[in-house]
């Protein structure tokens, strides 16, 4: 489900939950905000699957059909500046190595892990120089029906300086200003 945080002086918030009521389910495609666009995922953890006890679901990358999977927002984010943050892991159940490629507008980077690891948080500055689909994707060799795990994904849109503080350092310019033309007729 899509959360959006909109208090007055803060950027916006948004956050991906993947917690579909407390489910997880092989070959899940219903995401609130993402489109299953290649292969399939699967939904794991609260018992299912679980790879990381005590963090809710989570998605794999890598569903059980044998075809990696690729999840692309069903929202476009409009040019700005934006932090990315998710957290990744790996299915742990078998030793081999994955990777998933995460982009947005012109950002694209490679994330591979091996073996069972814990939760990395991941944060990126992302400029968008036109409107923009967030997308993980995983090569389609990987298709051993473990993948990357992918978890807490939020886009914080980084706030412009506001009009008060541009008038606020105007006014200390201007201040400025007339305090050294003052000590220049004083002289």
């Amino acid at each position: 489900m899509l959360l959006i945080d909109s208090r007055a002086h803060a950027s916006f918030v948004v956050s991906f939950d993947f917690e579909n009521g407390g489910v997880g389910l092989l070959n899940y495609s219903q995401f609130a905000d993402f489109n299953v666009i290649d292969g399939s995922v699967d939904l794991k953890g609260n018992g299912f699957a679980e790879i990381y006890p005590g963090n809710g679901l989570y998605v794999d990358l890598n569903g059980s059909t044998g075809q990696s999977g690729t999840i692309e927002t069903k929202t476009a984010f409009d040019a700005g500046l934006y932090t990315l943050s998710f957290r990744i892991g790996n299915n742990g159940f078998y030793p081999s190595s994955n990777s998933v490629t995460v982009s947005l507008g012109d950002y694209s980077e490679v994330f591979v892990r091996s073996g069972t690891v814990n939760f990395d948080l991941i944060e990126r500055q992302v400029l968008l120089s036109s409107s923009s689909k967030l997308r993980f994707a995983t090569p389609l060799s990987d298709n051993d029906n473990t993948g990357i795990i992918i978890d807490a994904v939020s886009l914080t849109a980084v706030p412009e300086p506001s009009s008060v503080a541009a008038f606020l350092v105007g006014t200390l310019l201007l201040a400025s200003r007339n305090r050294i033309k003052r000590q220049g007729t004083m002289r």
